[in-house]
């Protein structure tokens, strides 16, 4: 498995000054960066890249988001194909999504649709990820289990700090749904499970060598594993200190 960091921290660094940005994140240790479509998109993606040859660093995953799942699924299919076709010319995997719904919203017609896009994205050889917060797991994981049972072209990216904010095991629904697993993102949450910030890795209550140790089982060769940070002071120094207890757990 391979381990990167987010560049969300730094929140439009990443597309206005890419390859400073990327030189520092070079440093950390890691070896690929995930970013959020949000920041740059498609069209502004140039100087970017020419920061991600230039770093030899991968592009862990892009991060897309679409509100339109129910009122204009063609519209999120199409949205999720784009991306799918520069990341596969840019010789990234991993397509990371998320959405938010409400009460009162069809979440099976809103996994089938995700489930179309999953598809379609797979003939570029790049596969999506759902990316959770909290609420999937609400109301006894209504969400999740939906995507689960109906989308079943659809990764799970988890986010296993927000899995355990939901009120769930991460290494239980790590294992319950291996061989659906390619990407996560770690966090090290507190006692807190309802603040919507995070300490960094090292400084929480989570038990990351357990989860790591179920990630090398079920992750394939050029599965990631994401630390993001997107709350607090926005310096590279974090990720590197973040990188450097990683290897402590998996030397130990």
């Amino acid at each position: 498995m391979k381990f990167g960091c987010h560049a969300v921290l730094f929140a439009d660094r990443i597309r206005t000054e890419p390859l400073s940005l990327l030189q520092e994140l070079k440093e950390t240790g890691f070896s690929g960066v995930e970013f959020g479509a949000r920041f740059v998109p498609l069209e502004d993606r140039t100087a970017v890249m020419e920061a991600f040859q230039k770093t030899g660093l991968e592009i862990a995953a892009i991060h897309y988001m679409s509100l339109d799942w129910l009122s204009d699924p063609e519209k999120a299919i199409a949205g999720a194909v784009e991306e799918a076709k520069f990341l596969s010319a840019a010789g990234g995997k991993n397509l990371t999504m998320s959405f938010m719904a409400k009460p009162e919203d069809d979440l099976t017609v809103m996994a089938k649709n995700i489930n179309q896009a999953a598809k379609a994205v797979k003939e570029y050889g790049v596969f999506l990820n759902y990316h959770n917060h909290n609420w999937e797991f609400q109301q006894n994981g209504a969400c999740y289990r939906a995507l689960c049972q109906y989308a079943p072209d659809l990764y799970f990216g988890f986010d296993l700090g927000w899995v355990r904010k939901g009120g769930f095991d991460p290494v239980a629904v790590l294992r319950e749904n291996a061989g659906r697993v390619r990407y996560v993102h770690l966090r090290d949450p507190g006692d807190d499970l309802e603040s919507r910030t995070f300490p960094d890795l090292g400084e929480g209550k989570t038990d990351l060598k357990g989860q790591l140790a179920v990630l090398k089982e079920i992750l394939p060769e050029d599965g990631w594993v994401v630390v993001e940070y997107e709350t607090g002071e926005p310096d590279a120094k974090r990720y590197q200190k973040a990188k450097r207890y990683l290897d402590t757990l998996l030397t130990k």
